[in-house]
């Protein structure tokens, strides 16, 4: 069993975003831990928060789900595969602030 955090800052000019605030958690599981083989899987949430110069201010929320796979071939060669699904739960947009 494992967790896994992160947060990204974002900001864009040109489309007028102050700010782009996402904080995300994860917690998996080693599906599989071989010598060989590892395959972990993983299930979180993200919270999306944007700011623009506008006034315009949204919310969204996103619930994750992953995977990775990484299979030793040989001493060299050790291929990974890595997938995140990622899905809307919900926006909105938040009134101004004075």
């Amino acid at each position: 069993m494992f967790v896994f955090g992160s947060v990204d800052l974002e900001t864009d000019e040109f489309q007028s975003l102050d700010l782009r605030f996402v904080p995300a958690g994860r917690i998996g599981y080693h599906a599989i831990a071989t010598e060989k083989t590892q395959l972990d899987l993983n299930l979180g949430a993200a919270a999306n928060r944007e700011f623009y110069s506008t006034g315009l201010n949204r919310a969204s929320a996103e619930l994750l789900l992953g995977g990775d796979l990484v299979h030793k071939f040989t001493t060299t060669t050790s291929p990974r595969k890595a997938g995140l699904l990622s899905q809307y739960v919900r926006r909105r947009q938040l009134p101004r602030q004075l």
